[in-house]
């Protein structure tokens, strides 16, 4: 475990500031100071929906503190910040021309509050997509010998990271196998023959409870474009500098706060689910639901490197990208009909050599 996963999850006391200490025997957190209490939900009755609006009523920096202007991709609707006097750009997504949108976005946009910066050049990224190409199975031959069909372009994508602390209540049907002896006939030699086997059962019990977990940094894109999952070392995020932006394209975006948060209670949910399915415990779970409460959120807005870039193939255009920070490479390939076609023959033909050895074999 980091030194930053065992550091303790504190929180402000609402009626002096101070840290609030978790009391074991009341199930609630309280502040040693003035002895304010905030209590955790602990059944299905005492959650609460949570109200967002609060986290996002307080006003914000806006823009990224330069002169500059937003190009809009007239194909795909990426939106990217180009710091003055660059006015338009080729969309590093798919490759078409970006102009300079009519409205000003970057001045109505959160100013980022860290940035995560390029640790690869670019040259150093076309290394990775070509050692991706190469090991693609069942690629097309002539796409992994052409080395120039790869676009490629740097830019800072959007995120947001969410944090919250939640209470949750649980239940379900915990399922416990067991074995039972059988009897069946069989024959054998024409003859009717009684045997045992073992037969596994399930015992069904219901189970409920509550559990508490702290979400930290759960990140979710905020931009637009072509998008494949990857994964980013948050421990390497920068304070928000201009700076870090020179010679880079920075995309503004497009999910607000209030859709990223949906977009984040969904992970949390996911992993909660699973969580309550190992509280409900047993060989195997069935109906489980976990209602949770979510308080003490707080977000931020972030930039994190991307590579984007497409390549065509016969008539179509595929999208990838390189992490700017790890160099992990994802994104859509074609594939090879004959390579395919070539190996399910291999295996048909395989396994009709197979069947025809048995059979030769049973006649001996």
């Amino acid at each position: 475990m980091s030194e930053e996963a065992r550091k303790p999850v504190n929180f402000p006391c609402k009626g002096c500031g101070s840290l609030y200490e978790f009391d074991p025997g009341a199930k609630s957190l309280k502040c040693p100071h003035c002895g304010v209490e905030d209590s955790i939900p602990r059944t299905r009755e005492e959650i609460r929906e949570f109200s967002y609006e609060e986290y996002l009523s307080a006003p914000r920096p806006k823009g990224f503190g330069v002169e500059g202007s937003n190009v809009r991709c007239t194909r795909c609707g990426a939106t990217f910040f180009l710091p003055a006097p660059l006015i338009s750009a080729e969309c590093g997504y798919c490759g078409s021309p970006a102009a300079t949108s009519p409205e000003d976005l970057a001045r109505t946009k959160i100013t980022p509050e860290g940035v995560v910066p390029f640790k690869l050049s670019e040259a150093e990224a076309r290394d990775r997509y070509r050692r991706w190409i190469e090991s693609l199975w069942f690629a097309p031959s002539r796409l992994k010998r052409d080395q120039s069909l790869a676009k490629l372009a740097g830019v800072y994508r959007p995120y947001w990271t969410f944090d919250s602390f939640t209470s949750n209540y649980y239940e379900g049907y915990r399922g416990d196998y067991y074995w039972v002896t059988e009897w069946y006939t069989t024959t054998v030699n024409g003859r009717s023959v009684q045997r045992t086997r073992q037969v596994r059962k399930v015992r069904w019990t219901f189970v409920s409870g509550e559990f508490t977990r702290f979400f930290d940094d759960v990140l979710v894109p905020a931009g637009t474009g072509a998008d494949f999952d990857t994964g980013f070392q948050l421990g390497g995020v920068e304070p928000f500098d201009v700076k870090f932006l020179s010679g880079w394209r920075a995309e503004t975006y497009v999910v607000e706060p209030e859709q990223g948060w949906d977009r984040a209670r969904q992970i949390m949910s996911q992993a909660l689910h699973q969580e309550a399915c190992r509280h409900v415990g047993g060989d195997t779970q069935r109906d489980v639901n976990a209602e949770t409460a979510h308080s003490r959120v707080r977000f931020k807005p972030l930039l994190l490197p991307l590579y984007v870039g497409s390549f065509a193939y016969g008539r179509k255009s595929f999208a990838f990208q390189v992490n700017g920070q790890t160099g992990e490479v994802r994104g859509k390939r074609p594939y090879s009909f004959w390579k395919i076609f070539f190996l399910v023959l291999g295996i048909l033909a395989l396994i009709g050599w197979i069947v025809a050895a048995i059979a030769m074999s049973q006649q001996g």
